[in-house]
């Protein structure tokens, strides 16, 4: 993800839990995880960041996380 002025790369394993998915969260420092109804939701400034380029970056940690979708909301 990123663009070529600001490059970053995010690196997760094939499962990740969701203290694992706060903690990458918290480690970006844009946004944090909620957990509604069972489901992780992360409350970004930057979803778009979260979503990636043709929402690749929702979909891989969305099968990481053994659930069909990820929601990504903006922080008001």
């Amino acid at each position: 993800s990123g663009d070529r002025r600001n490059p970053i790369m995010i690196t997760f394993g094939e499962k990740i839990t969701v203290s694992q998915l706060r903690a990458l969260v918290a480690s970006i420092g844009n946004g944090e995880v909620v957990i509604k109804d069972r489901f992780p939701i992360i409350i970004t400034s930057n979803p778009a960041f979260w979503i990636g380029r043709g929402g690749k970056i929702a979909k891989a940690l969305s099968a990481a996380l053994g659930i069909k979708f990820l929601k990504i909301t903006e922080k008001k």
